[in-house]
């Protein structure tokens, strides 16, 4: 009994590393995309960037909530076994990013102008260092 359950927290652990996995790795190339076609633009980061930007970052939260709290409610079924540290660690992640998105909503016009010179200046060290 003990080593089925082993081999069930180990296959579901690995499943659940490899779920992140691919979802960083979408958010990389995601990313990539994005820079490359602002050093085509001729190095001005625009407002529909920022915004179109700060969507996608949204939308990359909203899937990784949706995830972890699917993990969640498997443990409380009984599909998925998490350890007391682990459940917790997920519950934290949730309190983290439904704040993370309460900032987003909350965005006026100043910020937008903050993020855009922020992604401006992020945009040329990475030009200088390409050069």
């Amino acid at each position: 009994l003990l080593d089925r359950s082993c081999t069930l927290l180990f296959t579901t652990m690995r499943s659940s590393v490899l779920a992140l996995l691919l979802f960083f790795l979408a958010t990389i190339g995601n990313a990539r995309s994005d820079y490359n076609y602002d050093m085509q633009s001729g190095g001005e980061i625009s407002r529909e960037q920022v915004i179109r930007n700060m969507e996608r970052r949204k939308k990359q939260l909203e899937t990784l909530l949706a995830e972890t709290k699917k993990s969640i409610a498997n443990h409380h079924s009984g599909v998925e076994t998490l350890e007391l540290e682990e459940k917790e660690k997920l519950e934290k992640r949730i309190e983290i990013i439904n704040k993370k998105l309460e900032r987003m909503e909350d965005v006026d016009e100043r910020e937008i102008e903050r993020m855009q010179r922020r992604e401006q200046r992020r945009w040329e060290r990475r030009r200088d260092r390409e050069l």
